[in-house]
């Protein structure tokens, strides 16, 4: 019989999530609540939308390539000179040399100053074609392809950090699972040695109304029923609390926790565990070195500062730019237009103190080498904690193997007590105390177990195994 406490929270907690619908009656496992954590869990979800973000910030960095079309229309409106004129570019900005191809078209109409003679044009205007490079400064590297470049290696760092927040989810997740099983197998334990005392204590009562027992054996059993609904009380309580910390994780289709009911508890065997990842895998330790999404962050880390550097420094250099431009002017008006022209430019500009760029990309190559260190203690971390992790799996286990022992001879002595009991050769205290030792050598089992499937969540963390 479940007790007051237990049905009374239950209720409660049933009210509070009525909203989530009617809950399947089948066993609830793990794999249903590590898919919920990939689809419905707020921080996966979190981590899904700054990887959209982050994707939007690399077609904003495309889009510093993008063509533009710029016209300026200029006219006269009082004065001596009377005349307009209309200039319309169409650029087009390259990533080679930090080059601009651009077309233009010009006309204009009226007397022009002599200080603004460029501006006048045949009556049928001017097109013209052109071209920027830099030969130097912003040749190898310039602000919008290193802008692209690192926009570029942020959004593979958002695909990293998705990653490791699913993973670190989905360990949450698979503990807090085995954490809720085995508190539920616990309570079942002490509930059933609450039982127990119970159905006891009416043959007890039984026996003393017709003088075959003394009343001191129901007073004790009375105390030894006080003593296990505590235990019971106390099984309750982290059954409940464990099932509120797993609707953390288990969610319906709108995203809302989902509090599990006690029937939906796996029935498992207390004296069995799987023996998995036991043995350590050089192989998966490995790709998790290579392919771990922090690492990976760091490493794209490390390539953002690299272009950085090279940006900065890259101002060090003379800049050095070359402008080409070819013009034809169509129609009637003056001789002087009516030539094909081609203009070649060369703009040079050196920087005398350099202390700005020097700062700069001294400071970037120091951050790029703290990064490198940074690395360097990861893996090695990493690497140590997989071998402490396959230890300690290992020791668990053994301890497992040892505890189901235990609770074998316990679970032996308790039926032999029970019938030496029956049979007039052991007291009440004796059987009370075997029953007890049985008790808490499953419950020992099942705390033990919660453990080795949380240090196995670390380890399949780890080597990214969910």
């Amino acid at each position: 019989m479940k007790s007051k406490l237990f049905n009374l929270s239950i209720i409660c907690i049933f009210l509070a999530f009525a909203k989530n619908g009617k809950a399947k009656e089948h066993s609830l496992r793990v794999d249903e609540v590590l898919k919920s954590v990939k689809a419905y869990y707020p921080l996966v979800l979190k981590s899904l939308d700054e990887l959209d973000s982050s994707k939007m910030e690399v077609l904003a960095a495309k889009g510093l390539f993008d063509s533009k079309l710029s016209v300026k229309k200029d006219q006269r409106v009082e004065g001596f000179y009377e005349a307009d004129s209309i200039d319309a570019v169409a650029t087009k900005p390259i990533k080679l040399l930090n080059g601009e191809v651009y077309a233009g078209f010009r006309s204009s109409d009226g007397n022009w100053p002599l200080y603004e003679g460029k501006k006048e044009t045949l009556d049928e205007g001017e097109a013209r074609l052109g071209l920027k490079l830099s030969l130097w400064r912003d040749s190898q590297i310039d602000k919008r392809s290193a802008r692209l470049a690192n926009e570029t290696l942020s959004m593979e760092g958002s695909k990293a950090n998705t990653k490791d927040v699913l993973l670190k989810s989905q360990a949450k997740a698979y503990a807090a699972y085995w954490n809720w099983v085995a508190k539920g197998q616990i309570f079942k334990i002490y509930e059933k040695l609450l039982e127990i005392a119970k159905e006891r204590a009416i043959g007890l009562k039984k026996r003393i109304q017709k003088g075959d027992l003394a009343k001191i054996y129901g007073l004790e059993n009375q105390q030894y029923i006080a003593r296990r609904q505590s235990k019971a009380i106390k099984a309750e309580r982290d059954f409940i609390q464990a099932g509120l910390k797993l609707a953390l994780f288990l969610r319906d289709k709108e995203g809302r926790p989902v509090f599990v009911k006690p029937d939906r508890l796996p029935n498992i065997n207390e004296l069995e565990v799987k023996e998995a990842y036991l043995q350590e895998n050089v192989d998966k330790v490995e790709r998790a070195l290579q392919l771990n999404p922090k690492l990976k962050q760091l490493g794209l880390k490390t390539k953002v500062l690299e272009n950085e550097f090279e940006f900065e420094r890259n101002k060090l250099n003379p800049k050095l730019d070359l402008r080409i431009e070819v013009s034809k002017d169509y129609g009637q008006g003056s001789r002087t237009l009516r030539a094909e022209e081609q203009r070649l430019a060369l703009m040079l500009e050196i920087p005398i103190e350099r202390n700005l760029a020097k700062g700069k990309s001294e400071s970037t190559a120091a951050k790029r080498r703290a990064v490198e260190h940074q690395i360097k203690y990861l893996k090695e971390q990493l690497a140590t904690n997989a071998r402490a992790i396959s230890v300690k799996l290992k020791s668990l286990n053994m301890e497992l193997k040892n505890i189901k022992q235990e609770a074998e001879l316990a679970q032996k002595l308790q039926a032999a007590e029970r019938l030496k009991f029956k049979e007039g050769g052991s007291d009440f205290f004796v059987v009370n105390l075997r029953e007890q030792d049985a008790a808490d050598a499953k419950a020992k089992f099942f705390q033990r177990l919660s453990k080795y499937q949380e240090t196995l969540a670390v380890y399949k963390q780890l080597i990214m195994d969910f």
